[in-house]
């Protein structure tokens, strides 16, 4: 077990309380709550909180309980996720504070080295809302995003059905964080791309990028493809702060004006994403569980609107996943008609519930199936990401499209708006616009689009990649790898 000393941090947080009328049940929220990520899943939970005991609370019994939310961060000193301060953070919600279940988690690191030999050791049930990272205990549940198989699966999608064929994207060159979910992805998703569409995706001429990497460091990093003649797009790859570095040096770089950028970027998905860039922003693609234009569900713009009128801009996906989470607690303790952990944890497994972000129902190990195929090993498949607890998704039970969990992808056009793209004959979808791209300076000026005639669905488990299971092996052995690392390091603590 890891060993959990106690640690201060620089941030002070105010719980949110309930009123004086009703008993409380006591939740934790557990984020990096010193980077913008960790402050949108702070957002989203708070706000599902305040809704609940605005509304009257939790029916138990003949009894109404209140919710409080007691909040504690894993940002160390640089804001970004620390480890160590997880699993101290975490155990005082648990042992000190007497939380039922906790919300939160953000990097691989942080989930698999604190959270989950945490929570297996406490029996205390957690919701996963910020981490793409493998499950290998049975008390943690995956509310968003998707896993990292899904995440693959969509950037391969990405390029091979839709930027190959319209854009003539066939040199792409992977720029990614130095961190540990970014390594199995690119090398699933490039191994694939060269495997079935001939895309040449190059994962070792940009070297991973520090997550303190300041803008001239990152300007040196991406320098080499200044002079690449041949380079088509960057496939960004960046869950931390660092990746608005990547989209403005893109732009000071002049390589907007002959490459696409398009990946992971989480950075991109804030509402003013384009304002804080100057307009580098301009033709930037980046993954989202919700783009502007698209509800997955019958509630998902009331929750934007409820969500900009209290934080003054638009949720992303930690915010969405924070928000259904905490109601999915609210919904297995009233079925469980009790709130103890060993309550929740009893009901959670047979969730089915419509969120803000999607239809959630977690996967059990006779389900978790896309890879578990003939072109898997044997060995590798109670490793393929889905093992339990896991969502609903094509990657994980081959359920596709609407409502469970999907990825969409939006881009910044010019003129400082956003557009869900892609899928260009469905409603609320644009045509993508491809480069050079430049900043408009009137506002009312709107782009012309020709609208795209074929479209992809992205989310078809039908013949899409006849070989995808293959690499979605290489993700398999990664995340296998990377679960016996952490495990290894628990044990020695």
């Amino acid at each position: 077990m890891v060993m959990l000393l106690v640690v201060s941090t620089v941030f002070v947080f105010t719980p949110e309380v309930a009123s004086a009328a009703n008993p409380v049940i006591k939740i934790g929220s557990l984020g990096p709550f010193g980077i913008p990520v960790g402050v949108d899943m702070q957002n989203g939970a708070r706000l599902a909180v305040d809704e609940i005991n605005t509304a009257g609370g939790i029916e138990i019994t003949s009894d109404t309980y209140d919710f409080e939310m007691i909040e504690e961060t894993t940002s160390g000193s640089d804001g970004l996720p620390d480890p160590t301060v997880a699993a101290t953070n975490l155990q005082k919600l648990i042992v000190s504070d007497g939380v039922v279940a906790v919300l939160g988690g953000f990097r691989t690191e942080v989930v698999l080295g604190a959270v989950q030999p945490t929570i297996n050791a406490t029996l205390t049930p957690f919701l996963g809302v910020g981490s793409t990272a493998p499950i290998i205990t049975e008390f943690y549940y995956r509310i968003g995003p998707p896993n990292g198989t899904t995440l693959a699966r969509n950037l391969i999608a990405l390029y091979g059905t839709h930027l190959l064929p319209n854009f003539g994207v066939k040199n792409v060159v992977v720029v990614r964080e130095d961190a540990a979910w970014t390594e199995a992805i690119a090398a699933s998703a490039a191994g694939a791309l060269k495997a079935y569409f001939n895309v040449t995706a190059n994962i070792t001429m940009i070297a991973p990028i520090p997550e303190t990497a300041s803008g001239s460091d990152v300007a040196a990093a991406l320098n080499p493809l200044v002079s690449s003649t041949d380079v088509d797009a960057i496939m960004t790859l960046f869950s931390a702060p660092v990746g608005k570095a990547v989209t403005e040096q893109w732009a000071a770089l002049d390589l907007n004006e002959n490459m696409l950028l398009a990946g992971i970027n989480v950075a991109a998905q804030d509402s003013e994403y384009f304002v804080n860039t100057g307009g580098a922003a301009a033709g930037e693609i980046a993954v989202e569980n919700a783009p502007p234009g698209v509800n997955p569900t019958n509630t998902s713009q009331a929750f934007r609107d409820a969500y900009e009128a209290i934080y003054n801009e638009q949720p992303t996906y930690t915010a969405f996943a924070a928000y259904d989470a905490v109601y999915i607690i609210k919904d297995a303790i009233e079925r469980a008609d009790g709130f103890t952990s060993a309550d929740i944890q009893s009901m959670l497994p047979s969730t089915d519930y419509w969120g803000v972000a999607a239809r959630y129902k977690f996967t059990s190990e006779s389900t978790a199936g896309q890879l578990a195929s003939p072109a898997v090993p044997e060995a590798f498949k109670k490793y393929n990401n889905s093992i339990a607890h896991d969502l609903y998704t094509p990657s994980t039970i081959g359920v596709s499209g609407f409502p469970y969990s999907q990825l969409y992808f939006a881009q910044w056009r010019g003129n400082g708006t956003k557009a869900a793209i892609w899928a260009a004959t469905n409603v609320g979808y644009t045509a993508t616009e491809a480069p050079p791209y430049v900043v408009e300076t009137t506002s009312d000026t709107t782009t012309s689009d020709t609208v795209i005639e074929t479209t992809t669905d992205l989310t078809s488990d039908t013949g899409l990649f006849p070989v995808f299971e293959l690499y979605m092996a290489i993700f398999a052995a990664f995340s296998m790898a990377l679960s016996k690392k952490f495990r290894k390091r628990e044990i020695k603590s």
